[in-house]
């Protein structure tokens, strides 16, 4: 996990080099931002006081798609460019989970 003043980032990956990757991410290019993905720029614009976004991009580009075959019937088009926000909301001694998704397999 690493973080700055304005966001905090999880990172998954193998114990060796998840340091590394999740530093890249605060390195990205403009290009390359998370911020440019519409679906995340929308997640991120709601209220919330804890928001987490997931895309099942990652899962795709993390294993090999032989390994998510064993998993799922779905091809690597399915996978892909399907998203899950979860927000929390602090409310008068109470916490409220909320959980929306988008995407054909959401």
């Amino acid at each position: 996990m690493i973080w700055n003043d304005q966001l905090g980032i999880l990172g998954m990956g193998d114990k060796d080099d998840v340091r590394t990757q999740t530093q890249n991410y605060l390195e990205l290019e403009e290009e390359q931002s998370i911020l440019n993905n519409k679906d995340f720029r929308n997640a991120i614009a709601e209220d919330y006081d804890v928001f987490n976004w997931m895309s099942s991009s990652a899962l795709v580009d993390l294993y090999e798609l032989a390994e998510l075959t064993k998993l799922t019937p779905y091809t690597e088009e399915d996978l892909r460019a399907n998203y899950l926000h979860s927000y929390l909301h602090f409310e008068d001694d109470e916490i409220r989970a909320e959980t929306q998704g988008d995407g054909d397999l959401v």
